[in-house]
């Protein structure tokens, strides 16, 4: 048994016991993301403990773009010359305290990756952005390979989805040729 699992949030979700040191990720944890998910702001993602019921991590995907001009050159030239490429921001990212500091952190932004590697299979997208809150979530998306926006006014950091880790790519192939195999098996006449 996988020790969390990740799902979309739902209202029987225990928002209330979040806490992850931070008072706007927790209140909008706590009071905004049920609204957002409804209103289709974002979609908000949760890890869960699978023996626990607990969130452990939470995120939030939302569609964005990214210039073509926000990209270094000797990346740029490797992308569509289109002048606004497809991205999916990061919006809100949090781990809760009681699992800080025990790779949660990675395992959660991997599992956005992977939620967003499924999306550019049937979307034109480029790259995920996102929106460190301070140096220590700048510090956390440099170690994962995010890069500093070249017009840099906010902070925006991106990584382009052609250097996402091979291994992710591989789950998520896996993930599509398994979920080919269900409809195959649902849709053949059982005897």
């Amino acid at each position: 048994m996988k020790p969390y699992r990740s799902e979309v949030l739902k209202k029987s979700h225990n928002r209330r016991a979040f806490s992850c040191g931070d008072d706007a990720l927790d209140r909008y944890f706590r009071e905004q993301a049920g609204q957002d998910s409804q209103r289709t702001g974002s979609v908000v993602h949760v890890l869960v403990g699978a023996a626990t019921e607990e969130v452990v991590g939470y995120y939030t995907l939302t569609n964005a773009t990214i210039r073509l001009a926000e990209i270094p050159p000797e990346a740029a030239k490797k992308l569509s010359p289109y002048q606004t490429l497809g991205a999916v921001l990061i919006g809100r990212f949090a781990v809760d305290q009681r699992h800080q500091r025990k790779g949660t952190g990675t395992l959660l932004l991997h599992d956005a990756f992977m939620r967003c590697l499924e999306v550019a299979e049937i979307s034109a997208l480029s790259a995920i952005v996102v929106d460190p809150k301070n140096d220590a979530a700048r510090g956390f998306y440099e170690h994962h390979d995010f890069s500093p926006i070249v017009e840099d006014k906010p902070g925006r950091m991106y990584i382009l989805f052609n250097t996402i880790p091979n291994a992710l790519r591989e789950a998520v192939a896996q993930n599509r040729a398994l979920r080919e195999k269900v409809r195959f098996w649902q849709s053949t006449p059982h005897k």
